[in-house]
């Protein structure tokens, strides 16, 4: 009898369990999806309010391997590095026209660190080294490996911010780690090979007008990293004044000798409009909310 007793205290206990992790998947789903997809913008923020400490809890009770992520189709973008030892989760809340804030957790073999945004991505950091307290923002879409000869790896993360209603950011960082303390950037990109003093930056940013389509990534049969060459010109939309946009040419950085060099020219054919990338061309309903596209309106 007393066996029995234990049993069904255990099967209770389990069924509980499996309740409240249930519970809290659909909670996080729905409130992922009224953050990212509402058309009103208090709806979207009141969301954001209830979403974040879910996800806290979610992670960092490891709630994740449970469903693999699951629940956070549409609402928030996943990407695990080559050697599955690295995973990234970030949204973006389109607060209104002029605001979006940004939430991410990175994974390193099951411990997981929460960025804080506190950093405005529009100010000059191209040369920093900033850590996890430090961060400007993004909504992450690749993760590459790269291993250095002496055997140090790190992950380019390539990111994107939508600044606001005339500008947006595309982002290439470098995640690594310092003793088990995680940083992001470092001086790997030489811009001026050539001349008598190299300018090394620790990471790469694109500022570009919010109604053009612009891509960086890594092209892995060349061995480098591409980004669309842009130009400065008068903004098309109402109040923006100078932007810059793509011409339809690329640039980029070339990995070669264990250097990462700039190359102003990758390829001799310039587009009369700018190729759009696949990243751009796969966008989903939702996708287009969570890089802050324009969403459709509901009739009424």
């Amino acid at each position: 009898m007393r066996l029995l007793l234990i049993i069904l205290v255990a099967v209770c206990s389990c069924a509980n369990i499996q309740s409240q992790e249930s519970s809290l998947f659909e909670d996080i789903s729905y409130f992922g999806d009224v953050m990212v997809n509402a058309y009103q913008d208090k709806h979207r923020v009141r969301a954001k309010a209830s979403f974040e400490p879910l996800m806290d809890e979610y992670i960092t009770s490891e709630a994740y391997l449970q469903d693999n992520f699951a629940c956070l189709e549409g609402c928030t973008r996943v990407v695990t590095s080559e050697d599955d030892l690295v995973t990234i989760v970030s949204w973006q809340i389109r607060e209104n026209e002029e605001k979006h804030s940004y939430g991410a957790y990175i994974i390193k073999e099951g411990v997981a660190t929460k960025l804080q945004e506190s950093l405005s991505i529009d100010h000059d950091d191209q040369f920093d080294i900033l850590d996890k307290d430090n961060w400007y923002g993004a909504l992450y879409y690749n993760i590459k490996d790269y291993v250095d000869s002496k055997g140090n790896k790190s992950y380019f993360i390539f990111g994107y911010n939508g600044f606001n209603k005339f500008d947006s950011f595309k982002v290439l960082d470098v995640l690594h780690f310092e003793e088990n303390d995680l940083m992001l950037g470092k001086e790997m990109f030489i811009k001026n090979p050539t001349g008598d003093r190299k300018d090394i930056m620790a990471r790469i940013k694109l500022k570009y007008s919010s109604d053009s389509q612009v891509s960086i990534n890594y092209n892995p049969g060349l061995k480098t990293i591409v980004y669309d060459h842009l130009i400065a010109r008068m903004g098309q939309l109402e109040g923006q004044g100078p932007t810059m946009v793509p011409d339809g040419s690329y640039e980029g950085f070339v990995i070669e000798n264990d250097e990462i060099v700039y190359k102003e020219k990758l390829f001799d054919h310039v587009y009369e409009t700018a190729p759009v990338s696949n990243e751009n061309m796969k966008k989903s309903k939702s996708d287009l909310n969570i890089v802050g596209g324009k969403k459709r309106k509901t009739k009424r």
